[in-house]
């Protein structure tokens, strides 16, 4: 089933024990390391966003971070480049992601720049992995 993107779904054992938010971010750095070097110099975007991303939570708005996220997920084949999302990659690919959460991040997203749109679903997962969190 093919959706509109990233990273990423509705969430699988989150509850169970005490992760954080922290743990989950931590986890997705692991599929991304290969690619982070490239796709900062393809994107030309500031390496200290991705450290203040995965270390503090912040995901910032900054048009080269968003190309940055949406070239990683294409390296990942998580993204077509024509912004198609492949939902079972992305579940596959990062922990704690569910394929729910992926397609409820994907549907209906109308955004005909794909490095916005990549950001917009990784802050629509963000936002409803810490809110799921927070219960």
């Amino acid at each position: 089933m093919k959706v509109c993107l990233v990273l990423l779904s509705a969430f699988c054992g989150v509850l169970a024990g005490n992760l954080t938010l922290s743990d989950i971010r931590k986890s997705w750095k692991g599929p991304e390391a290969p690619f982070m070097t490239e796709c900062v110099r393809e994107t030309h975007a500031n390496p200290q966003l991705l450290v203040d991303f995965f270390e503090n939570g912040i995901l910032s708005d900054d048009p080269y971070f968003k190309c940055l996220i949406k070239c990683i997920q294409i390296k990942l084949n998580v993204m077509s480049s024509s912004g198609e999302v492949d939902a079972q990659a992305a579940v596959s690919i990062y922990p704690h992601l569910s394929l729910q959460l992926v397609q409820k991040c994907t549907k209906n997203l109308v955004e005909p720049d794909l490095c916005h749109r990549t950001y917009l679903i990784a802050k629509c997962v963000n936002d409803a992995l810490a809110k799921r969190l927070e219960l």
